[in-house]
């Protein structure tokens, strides 16, 4: 889906034993992720083995194995030089008392700036402690930039008013006052952190205002780190792999974005989560697509909340806790080089209790996101040398 390319993978598969492995699912008795499948460009199974393990035999049509010629790598300059670093910066530093179990909110579309505000105040009533707001639009062009000019600086004011009255981090994205797309993140005093210019900006080139973003935007807050990115921004997947180099636990989406079919805003949202280990707060406006939704998703890629379709919806809000995240699991020594890990030391009778049966488990060995960063290997992604001739 990233690269619009197709994908063939053939893994493991079949049932206990099968290449010595004994990490299955017990009430399977079979391999859920070993199979041999293909995937389209958009991301859908064209053809899949089963579980059982087999030949998946996919029909791909010419015209989607062309590709353009390139040297392959990322530039080591720019806004996502990141990617091709040998160096990483440090994580969000921790201190004693840092909040860690929060409180977050997507809120849907509002253009009823009242509404909008009683909205905010229910979130912090309800101690919320970060709040992600749609992407807005505040005028339409040049002219109307400069007429409502005040008249937008007043809903921001009010915005940061909302946020320091209620103790609480608001990010508001969209054409708001400067003439053209970005996003500004209020602290809990209802103060300016900073603003992100959208990357893939959607303001007409012809407005005097335009700019286009050259960096990433990454903000740290006082529960955490967070990354912003707007709308069109889903087009460039290395927002989020610089976003998931920075370690952020929360990617704030404001969007209007769809399509192209409605669950590949889904799988897309989720894979991204998955990949690059953030929870995700979506701030959409509803529509026709059944996925074009305001959620709350996790670095799993479980939707932990979400508005109802074609509903004019209450905030999004549930608590989260930012140290709850994927981690690495390693088999224990005693363990490890046993013919049978997974049944090893327990009686027979108690293995035969089906789906409930007594059986070992790796051990979680640390934040999964972190043990992939120590492996990474920048080299590959930066551009090709040329040949010499």
């Amino acid at each position: 889906m990233e690269v619009h390319a197709c994908y063939v993978v053939a893994q493991y598969a079949g049932k206990e034993g099968y290449g010595g492995y004994s990490n299955r699912f017990s009430w399977t008795g079979s391999w859920p992720l070993g199979r041999a499948q293909v995937f389209g460009p958009d991301g859908h199974t064209v053809a899949d083995s089963g579980h059982e393990g087999g030949v998946a035999l996919g029909v791909l049509p010419r015209q989607k194995l062309g590709g353009s010629p390139r040297d392959g790598g990322y530039p080591t300059e720019g806004m996502f030089a990141l990617i091709t670093a040998s160096e990483l910066p440090p994580a969000r530093a921790r201190t004693p008392d840092m909040k860690r179990v929060i409180k977050a909110a997507a809120i849907e579309c509002d253009t009823n700036m009242d509404s909008l505000i009683e909205k905010l105040d229910s979130c912090g009533k309800q101690s919320c402690d970060i709040a992600c707001l749609w992407e807005y639009v505040w005028y339409s062009s040049d002219a109307e930039v400069e007429k409502n000019r005040e008249r937008n600086r007043g809903y921001l004011g009010r915005i940061a008013e909302a946020a320091k009255r209620n103790q609480m981090n608001v990010v508001i994205a969209g054409e708001l006052e400067r003439g053209f797309n970005e996003a500004i993140v209020f602290d809990r005093q209802g103060q300016e952190v900073g603003r992100y210019t959208k990357i893939i900006q959607t303001t007409a080139k012809e407005s005097k205002y335009y700019q286009k973003g050259d960096k990433v935007g990454i903000f740290d807050l006082d529960f955490g780190r967070i990354g912003v990115k707007i709308c069109a921004d889903v087009g460039a997947h290395e927002i989020d792999r610089v976003a998931g180099l920075h370690q952020v636990d929360i990617l704030c989406l404001p969007t209007q974005d769809a399509g192209p079919y409605s669950e590949y805003i889904r799988l897309r949202e989720a894979h991204r989560c998955i990949d690059n280990g953030y929870f995700l707060l979506r701030a959409a406006g509803g529509g026709g697509q059944t996925d074009h939704r305001a959620y709350i998703m996790d670095p799993w890629g479980m939707v932990l909340g979400a508005g109802q379709l074609r509903t004019a919806n209450r905030p999004i809000l549930t608590t989260i806790n930012l140290d709850n995240r994927p981690q690495y699991y390693e088999w224990p020594e005693n363990l490890r080089k046993a013919k049978n890990p997974v049944k090893h030391g327990i009686p027979v009778e108690e293995q035969r209790k089906a789906m409930y049966g007594r059986y070992n488990r790796p051990v979680a060995k640390g934040d999964l996101r972190a043990v992939l960063l120590k492996q990474r290997r920048p080299e590959l992604y930066r551009a090709q040398k040329p040949k010499a001739q």
